[in-house]
């Protein structure tokens, strides 16, 4: 039983259930004794009590040897095992030295952009144990931290501002713990803190430990001598969760596409940025070939939960780049809460491990305007708004994952060769259907009998 205690207060209770034991077998001896058991039971006590025992004096010699082995020994050994043990979760060997994490940005919009990878450090804190901590790997000033807070009994998620950060003084915290592992909190609640300094249950959030080991890579991975994943060709992402990013996005013709600000229109063609990754995930432009970076350029990228869709000029730090190579140096240093910028779009929430979160491209998410340019409002949708009926889809095909539609032929450039059917569009993807001619290909139900041009030959009266 005492072994298998696996908490200070079970020792405790095992311990005493054996003492306990042993009480109770003196009781039952000293009424047998007292013939108060019966007379067999006061023959057999007696005959325990009056027995000689000779001692084996070779034996004799050595107890002295023996004793000091049990009370001596014996301790230093389990003292220093208690050593060892208390040291390697002093210096976090028991813990998790790199945390991906991802916090939703309903309740407090900030959070999504402290999104991503943590490694773990050890620093002095004001109200903190000497604990793990975890920071990402920029070694930006003033950026985020996951660290203890003793005072309040909780891991937390602040700023490390200044020489000695308070993990107290936090924006999102775990509820009350004194577990010394991070990840431990995943699977409890987490709580913001509300203008008027009340905490109220965060909505979502995602919490796991992100030590490379080939299980973390998956089917389409394995570590690398630096600790991260290496893919296999066509894959991508920190864990090789994801296929391939598309090079190329479109919006559909059919669609209104994003109006930007004077009347224009977003470009309806994005392009990959060679080079540039933001939040572990591709950027794209509306620069396709031979065409010149301006003020109006449309770009797409990621920010921690949710895409966003802005142009050049609402990039100060952009003001003078003006080519593609300085463009992708800025969005390498790029972050969703202290960088300078503003955005016309934001997609909805894209959540680590959801539908949604399937490939690493913006593909198939709903947008909606964004509801302010001021920096704590700028990557939540304006809820006054409907959402923007227009989306992106992938515009390289593959027989694979993005077959050419209604049986055209993806040939080895990405592209789809002639469209059957006299359907068109990039994908092969529009019908011909209300255009005055009957198609028997799309003369069915799905179809609306061809937009109703075959109303003729199917219309029963």
């Amino acid at each position: 039983m005492i072994m298998r205690s696996s908490t200070v207060t079970d020792l405790l209770l095992n311990f005493l259930a054996i003492e306990f034991v042993s009480v109770l077998d003196d009781v039952v001896f000293a009424l047998a004794k007292e013939a108060l058991l019966g007379r067999t039971l006061k023959e057999e006590a007696k005959n325990l009590s009056d027995r000689t025992y000779y001692v084996n004096h070779q034996f004799s010699k050595a107890a002295p040897y023996y004793t000091f082995a049990y009370f001596f020994i014996l301790p230093l050994i389990m003292y220093v095992g208690w050593g060892i043990i208390w040291f390697y979760q002093e210096s976090g060997k028991y813990s998790c030295h790199q945390i991906l994490l991802q916090f939703g940005d309903e309740q407090l919009p900030v959070l999504g952009t402290f999104s991503g990878l943590f490694i773990s450090q050890r620093k002095s804190f004001v109200g903190s144990v000497d604990r793990l901590s975890y920071a990402p790997n920029d070694n930006r000033d003033g950026g985020p931290l996951l660290a203890y807070c003793e005072k309040d009994k909780r891991w937390t998620l602040s700023l490390s501002q200044g020489d000695a950060p308070n993990p107290c003084d936090w924006y999102a915290a775990s509820e009350e713990s004194e577990d010394f592992d991070f990840v431990a909190t995943s699977n409890s609640p987490w709580f913001v803190k509300t203008a008027q300094n009340r905490a109220i249950p965060l909505g979502q959030h995602f919490i796991a430990c992100h030590d490379c080991t080939d299980n973390l890579c998956g089917p389409y991975g394995k570590c690398s001598n630096k600790g991260t994943c290496e893919c296999d060709p066509g894959y991508y992402g920190l864990r090789c969760e994801y296929p391939e990013p598309c090079q190329r996005l479109e919006i559909d013709p059919r669609d209104d596409g994003f109006l930007k600000e004077g009347g224009d229109y977003f470009a309806s063609k994005y392009y990959r940025l060679e080079g540039a990754e933001v939040y572990n995930h591709p950027v794209y432009t509306s620069l396709g070939e031979n065409q010149t970076l301006n003020d109006e350029t449309d770009i797409i990228l990621f920010t921690g939960v949710r895409w966003m869709l802005s142009f050049k000029r609402l990039f100060p730090g952009l003001k003078d780049v003006n080519d593609v190579s300085g463009l992708a140096k800025y969005f390498s240093q790029f972050h969703g809460h202290f960088t300078e910028y503003a955005t016309s779009f934001v997609s909805e929430p894209v959540h680590i491990d959801s539908p949604l979160d399937a490939t690493a491209s913006p593909l198939s998410v709903r947008w909606q305007y964004s509801a302010s340019e001021s920096r704590d409002q700028r990557l939540q949708p304006d809820l006054q708004k409907d959402l923007i009926g227009s989306s992106f889809f992938c515009a390289v095909c593959n027989d694979i994952s993005n077959p050419c539609s209604y049986g055209a032929t993806c040939l080895s450039n990405g592209t789809c060769g002639d469209c059957p059917n006299m359907s068109s569009g990039t994908m092969c993807q529009i019908p011909p259907t209300s255009n005055g001619y009957c198609d028997p290909y799309f003369n069915n139900i799905n179809f609306g009998f061809d937009g109703g041009d075959c109303c003729e030959s199917t219309c029963r009266s």
